[in-house]
């Protein structure tokens, strides 16, 4: 049993153990999704606000010490967080730890139904980024072997280096360039995603240096390699029957800006192709033709919004 002042951190987000519960392959008809419910022993959860209280110094959660807050939205606030339970080298004497972002669910029905769809899809898409990521590094592993006794015809040398593309990252989230998701919890009458702390997205960042009268960063070689990392992510989430939905510069958001490496984030309007497809998706800047037309549509309305 938690003590009263330090409450039992939530089990940590397991790739393998998501892959099965997800059933990435399709086949299962109904599938189950574990979210914590945080709260004090003893305690009733009625709370005379309903407002989440995300003042600098609030600790959420009994994990989660406020920063700052990085942006506000209709659905949600993004809130920097030390992360009190995995503390990094102490600095000037002075204990510091791993900075998340947390996303802040405003609480509404509306919006809560949306954030177990997003939860649902983070955990789906992190759990394909590592099947996908073993089975690269598996063939790594067996061209090695082929090269080394020649007992086998290896793959083809395009497949060899996709493989190795890949298997260079730390892991198969990281190789897709997709967010990084930690857990979510249920917090304070607020739905609470835990992922990577990430730096500005691409239009703040242009915006940025525009005002400050700086040196364009957005050179052809950088735009290249942001459109390389976009494909990537995009060729993983359509590779398990999603679509985006809603991919825009502001949902590309810079995760080194010296090393121009990217990810792609809010995955709170991505739907399955099977799914009974909206009409209104798709920031109206970045929207493909079909969707305008009333027409069906796949994953290519999303290599529209990366070309737009």
């Amino acid at each position: 049993r938690p003590d009263e002042g330090r409450l039992a951190p939530a089990a940590p987000f397991d790739p393998e153990a998501a892959h099965a519960a997800a059933d990435v392959d399709g086949g299962a008809e109904w599938e189950t999704m574990p979210i914590d419910v945080v709260y004090r022993p003893r305690r009733t959860g009625f709370r005379d606000s309903k407002a989440a209280e995300l003042e600098p110094g609030t600790v959420l959660a009994g994990q989660y010490r406020v920063v700052k807050i990085l942006g506000e939205a209709t659905f949600a606030r993004a809130v920097c967080c030390e992360d009190l339970h995995h503390p990094t080298e102490a600095h000037d004497g002075e204990e510091q730890y791993h900075l998340v972002c947390l996303k802040v669910i405003n609480n509404s029905k509306e919006f809560f139904d949306q954030s177990l769809d997003e939860i649902r899809n983070l955990r789906y898409i992190a759990a394909g980024a590592e099947r996908r990521y073993a089975e690269w590094t598996r063939l790594v592993d067996q061209q090695a072997q082929h090269a080394a006794n020649g007992t086998a015809t290896p793959p083809d040398d395009a497949t060899i280096e996709a493989a190795r593309q890949i298997a260079q990252w730390p892991s198969g989230v990281d190789a897709a360039r997709v967010i990084s998701f930690h857990k979510a919890f249920y917090f304070n009458e607020h739905m609470c995603i835990v992922c990577d702390l990430l730096k500005s997205n691409l239009y703040e960042h242009g915006r940025a240096l525009r005002r400050e009268g700086l040196e364009p960063y957005f050179t052809l070689p950088r735009v290249q390699s942001i459109a390389q990392q976009v494909t990537e992510a995009l060729a993983l989430v359509h590779g398990l029957g999603m679509v985006h939905n809603d991919l825009k510069p502001e949902n590309i958001l810079f995760e080194s800006v010296s090393q121009c490496r990217v990810r792609v984030i809010d995955f709170g309007s991505s739907c399955f192709v099977g799914d009974k497809l909206s009409s209104y998706v798709q920031s109206r800047s970045y929207r493909a033709p079909e969707v305008f037309l009333g027409a069906g549509y796949d994953g290519r309305i999303d290599v529209w919004s990366l070309g737009a």
